[in-house]
């Protein structure tokens, strides 16, 4: 295009999407927050509901797939629907997922329990969690043991946080879970929390890899760690990882899937620190992490 040259822009005209919430069973929630999201674009809205009978609207929304997620005090769901432009969606219907209660085990890479780890339940893409109670049963115990309860069921993230962010030894954690709503109490599997390997106020080293990102919509308990880019003269690329290679495991923890959580916190290291990569190809590749550039 010549610098100077006229340029025509035409904006796609927006749509309303309609529909109605209600809890199963029949009745409608009194107040629910709803947010729309288009992991393809990235673009997102969010509103909340009160006393409407179940009835909710969005207007002005762009052409695009859509998440419908939806949460209320008597449950949260999840439903797709699509706009094209110009044009109005009408007649969404979503029935919510009764909350049930979480328990489990929050444990450090060795399997020893952590104390006084906070613990949540969201929903992704609503900006709500469960976890804060009067009796703080959230909050692991000597023994590691917390309880989450009125937790959104379906595809919900289960994040564990320090209670001091800056002293406290152990990162945080967000993992992803599926809770069935077909049963009051869910007992997870321990969540392992990974201790920080960089103090506060310390620069990382760098291995010199990025790992692919996951594509939008994509289940994230089947997630791949595929390596996307190695710069060149890194470590890592000295120690001969390639574009392609897939990382299954950090210095023996398994980082796959529902796992690929822990890799962010066991390879944010000090300069000087050898980690070891598992690949699938059945090699273990030290790597020494240099200086950021």
């Amino acid at each position: 295009m010549a610098l100077g040259s006229e340029v025509v822009l035409t904006i796609a005209s927006p749509g309303r999407m309609s529909g109605t919430v209600q809890v199963r069973g029949g009745a409608a929630p009194e107040e629910f927050s709803l947010a729309v999201l288009d992991e393809t674009t990235g673009y997102r809205r969010h509103d909340s509901f009160f006393r409407t009978g179940g009835a909710w609207s969005v207007p002005d929304l762009p052409a695009g797939n859509y998440k419908v997620l939806v949460t209320a005090g008597g449950g949260t769901a999840e439903a797709h629907a699509t706009m094209a432009a110009g044009k109005d969606t009408t007649g969404v219907r979503i029935e919510l997922a009764p909350k049930v209660s979480v328990r489990g085990t929050v444990v450090d890479t060795d399997g020893k329990p952590i104390a006084g780890m906070q613990v949540y339940v969201s929903a992704p893409g609503v900006w709500s969690s469960s976890g804060d109670d009067e009796d703080k049963r959230n909050v692991t115990d000597e023994q590691g043991r917390y309880e989450v309860s009125n937790a959104p069921s379906g595809k919900v993230q289960v994040n564990v946080y320090p209670r001091s962010w800056g002293s406290d030894e152990f990162s945080w954690t967000s993992m992803p879970v599926m809770l069935s709503s077909d049963a009051s109490v869910t007992e997870l599997a321990p969540i392992k929390v990974a201790r920080r390997r960089v103090k506060e106020g310390d620069k990382s080293g760098e291995l010199g890899i990025k790992v692919k990102e996951p594509e939008p919509g994509a289940d994230p308990l089947t997630r791949r760690l595929v390596v996307a880019y190695v710069r060149p003269g890194s470590p890592a690329a000295a120690a001969g990882v390639q574009i392609g290679d897939q990382i299954i495991s950090v210095d023996g923890q398994d980082v796959t899937g529902a796992n690929s959580y822990l890799y962010m916190g066991l390879t944010d290291v000090l300069e000087g620190t050898t980690v070891t990569l598992g690949l699938a190809n059945g090699k273990s590749v030290p790597v020494t992490a240099g200086k950021a550039p």
